[in-house]
């Protein structure tokens, strides 16, 4: 059986893992690697934009309007 997809944040002695849906997982995962993208290339995100991102629910309405918030981060 293999192992679900998932993300592990750690802060000071807190552990959270959550379990994800292999959809979301990688959906996260593309925009992870799109805002990598972004801050490589000089691009400035504002801690605001990324506490944003991490407190988001990943619903259906969130993945729909993910070219919206790469189009605010990178300013157009």
């Amino acid at each position: 059986m293999k192992a679900r997809p998932h993300l592990i944040f750690y802060k000071s002695q807190t552990t959270v893992k959550l379990d994800l849906p292999n959809d979301v997982f990688w959906d996260f995962m593309s925009l992870c690697k799109r805002i990598n993208f972004l801050l490589t290339n000089g691009y400035r995100i504002t801690p605001d934009d990324l506490n944003t991102m991490a407190l988001e629910d990943f619903t259906e309405r969130y993945l729909g309007n993910e070219q919206d918030l790469m189009y605010r981060l990178e300013g157009k």
